[in-house]
């Protein structure tokens, strides 16, 4: 566009060159104009992309760490519900021998014809 732009001044007389070096450095400082925007343009962009890209490596690094401290807190529950209920078990099983205990002991110290009419623990 800038060549044709050229060539048409540069067809006229010599008055006509001079406004075509006027013209040509017009075009080319519009253009540089134009390159100088669009080149900060793209800087501005990259920034902004960087600082996104930044912001969502920190954001991902604080929420990895977070689930990490979830995970070992969860654990440690995993194992004290594990703990309980083994101590669970071991009340229910001391509780079932002595509630036979108990029966047995109350058999024994009814005479023999109540002895049916035990309760039944």
């Amino acid at each position: 566009m800038m060549m044709q732009e050229v060539s048409r001044c540069g067809s006229r007389p010599a008055a006509g060159k001079r406004a075509a070096l006027v013209e040509v450095k017009r075009l080319l400082a519009a253009e540089l104009k134009t390159e100088n925007k669009l080149t900060a343009a793209k800087i501005r962009n990259l920034a902004l992309q960087m600082r996104f890209q930044s912001h969502l490596k920190e954001t991902i690094n604080f929420v990895e760490l977070e689930i990490q401290a979830k995970l070992a807190n969860l654990a440690k529950i995993k194992a004290m519900i594990g703990n309980k209920r083994k101590a669970l078990a071991g009340v229910m099983i001391t509780k079932d021998k002595l509630r036979a205990d108990n029966l047995h002991l109350y058999q024994r110290c009814q005479p023999a014809e109540k002895q049916e009419a035990a309760p039944g623990f």
